[in-house]
């Protein structure tokens, strides 16, 4: 079904052709398709075809949000991310009460349940409410929408979920957090650190509870110390956390994601956007939370603070900072973008890598731009091009 493009796989970058047939992959080499045939395939010479994209923290783009209640926004979110090469993700979400978090847990199974031409909806992530309020652990979370954690409490908040509650973040330091994190793994939830103040000594104990998963490394969190290392250094130095990073090139140095790559390994890193329902806006000013954004240069940060808001770079953006600034390998980028997040998010066995008897999920970029999106073999996004090969 797509012929002659440059295709990372597992094996390597090949030039191949891909078969797809009832949304999987069928076949992968060279010359599988008969000339005879080739109107009825997508020519992609000179063109990239990467594993979709998986975004495991995002909260919204394009004027959408996971944060309104609004199961057509979730929906509208997982349209709009196919046109940037997601295609898969967890809609992250939050709210100023239990009640609004109940709501949009309720938005994202009804999402769940409706026929959407675009990214597939993995589960739900949320952000909280047990979060550190002290700066900078609390990031540009209103502190009004946070909780000291309560068993019986996630108890309930497990219960609403309906099964759709995949990763919960919490700060692992706050009083009580112990017995939340014992429920939330006895009901199959991943459980994160984040949004944390937690020290060193913390963050290990927090590892020893059952804590793998930690969000957007370094921001909103404790600050690195040569003496004490705080959550940060746990993080980079322990093999049970599966860290993300934001590649946008603002809330982090490429440096400082080439260190974590380094402290981290080839399978333990993945990349996320942290977008807000800003990203692919104009610069402006915008309200978020109750409070003004301004977005400009590509950053979003909130007026009266300063401190960052999301981000506002798409997936893509992304990926070609890895590939085209940073000096990352195409392999490389495909595993912080699609193969290790498929394998966080446990759904490897049918998407994450290019391979036979996998869900034909697959972007094509043409100039370092999403050309086409594919989604279970069908074509989500496309680009007004006649054809995608040179």
């Amino acid at each position: 079904m797509i012929s002659g493009g440059k295709v990372v796989a597992p094996l390597g970058v090949m030039e191949a052709d891909i078969l797809i047939e009832e949304g999987k992959i069928k076949g992968l080499g060279k010359g599988l398709i008969d000339s005879h045939e080739l109107d009825k395939y997508i020519e992609a010479a000179g063109c990239l075809v990467v594993p979709g994209f998986i975004d495991l923290h995002t909260h919204g783009l394009r004027g959408f949000s996971a944060l309104t209640g609004d199961s057509q926004a979730i929906a509208r979110m997982a349209e709009h991310f196919s046109a940037v090469g997601v295609t898969a993700f967890y809609p992250t979400v939050a709210g100023e009460s239990l009640e609004q978090i109940v709501q949009n847990f309720q938005a994202v199974k009804e999402a769940k349940g409706k026929e959407i031409k675009g990214a597939r909806i993995l589960g739900i992530h949320a952000e909280g409410p047990y979060l550190n309020p002290t700066s900078p652990a609390r990031g540009a979370n209103p502190e009004s929408w946070l909780r000291k954690p309560g068993r019986e409490e996630v108890r309930d908040l497990i219960q609403a979920a309906e099964g759709n509650l995949s990763l919960m973040t919490l700060a692992p330091e706050l009083p009580g957090a112990q017995g939340v994190i014992e429920e939330l793994l006895a009901a199959g939830v991943t459980v994160a650190v984040g949004h944390s103040d937690a020290t060193y000594e913390e963050a290990i104990r927090a590892f020893d509870w059952g804590v793998t998963h930690a969000i957007h490394t370094f921001n909103g969190m404790r600050r690195f110390h040569h003496r004490e290392p705080g959550v940060v250094g746990a993080v980079l130095t322990d093999r049970r956390a599966w860290a993300e990073v934001i590649a946008d090139g603002v809330h982090l140095h490429p440096a400082t994601v080439r260190l974590t790559w380094l402290c981290k390994g080839p399978d333990r890193l993945g990349v996320v956007t942290d977008s807000t329902e800003m990203a692919g806006s104009p610069p402006g000013v915008y309200t978020f939370a109750g409070r003004e954004v301004v977005i400009e240069e590509e950053k979003a940060y909130l007026r009266q603070e300063g401190t960052l808001a999301g981000s506002v770079s798409t997936f893509g953006q992304m990926f070609n900072n890895l590939v085209d600034k940073w000096g990352f390998s195409l392999e490389e980028a495909v595993a912080l973008c699609s193969t290790n997040p498929a394998q966080e998010a446990k759904v490897f066995d049918r998407q994450g890598s290019i391979e036979i008897g996998k869900d034909a999920d697959l972007v094509i970029l043409k100039r370092q731009k999403v050309a086409l999106t594919m989604v279970g073999g069908e074509v989500v996004f496309r680009r007004d091009e006649t054809t995608l090969g040179e």
